[in-house]
């Protein structure tokens, strides 16, 4: 279990890369708490449900972006690529510290740079219930990746040619969404940034739909280098 400290969602959004690989009624994963009241956070029914609420569909094993940041004090705004809902919640939008708590034993799924205010404040955390993330091993994949050119200071979205590799017979039926780039080596000059914010892991889905950013730090630089890690998202069934 995790337990990641926030400040106000008045101050600063909320956001998290969540990939679902069963829905469950019966489980309340994640939670953010207040001294006074809890919202707990479910996926059942094709939905991300806020306490009672439904407020974003979901698919499960696709990797989708949440913001959560309370636009009142009493009027939590959830985005994401299918939705956009307000909650009523005077006791969190309120509250100046609050708490999110990750249960990775009732989690069916993963969820992804979590951040407040640029900060990345938790990279990975998945459950084992019905899906892992593994290193390849043995025979790993390989790495052709072309350059990239930009000016000093300037930014542009990395292509599979940048982060291209040549997976193992194993992978192929692997899909897009279930393959996650980690940066082990980080940028001297710049950063990577997945929809404006600033990260160290991507999926290969994201690679595809240019929302992968590299930002150039303005230094009068020539060359700079990332190193990543691949993982791979499999599913496990058990037939009884």
């Amino acid at each position: 279990m995790a337990f990641l400290a926030l400040i106000s969602l008045i101050t600063a959004p909320l956001s998290f890369d969540l990939q679902i690989s069963r829905q469950s009624s019966l489980s309340t994963p994640l939670i953010l708490s207040t001294p006074s009241k809890n919202l707990s956070v479910s996926f059942h029914d094709g939905s991300l449900y806020a306490d009672a609420i439904p407020v974003s569909p979901i698919v499960e094993n696709e990797t989708i972006s949440f913001s959560l940041k309370c636009i009142s004090h009493i009027s939590l705004h959830l985005q994401s690529p299918h939705a956009n809902s307000l909650v009523y919640s005077p006791s969190l939008c309120s509250a100046t510290h609050i708490g999110l708590t990750i249960d990775e034993s009732t989690l069916n799924g993963c969820v992804f740079d979590v951040s407040q205010s640029s900060k990345i404040l938790l990279h990975r955390i998945c459950g084992a219930a019905s899906k892992n993330i593994i290193k390849n091993p043995e025979k790993g994949p390989i790495y052709v990746a072309d350059a990239v050119e930009l000016n000093e200071g300037g930014s542009i979205p990395l292509q599979w040619k940048n982060v291209y590799f040549m997976p193992s017979q194993n992978d192929f039926n692997v899909s897009h969404t279930g393959i996650f780039f980690t940066i082990v080596e980080g940028a001297k000059h710049g950063e990577i940034r997945v929809d404006n914010v600033v990260t160290s892991s991507f999926t290969y889905a994201q690679l595809l739909a240019r929302r992968v950013i590299y930002k150039h730090d303005g230094s009068e630089t020539r060359a700079d280098r990332i190193s990543f890690q691949v993982f791979f998202v499999l599913n496990f069934l058990c037939h009884i």
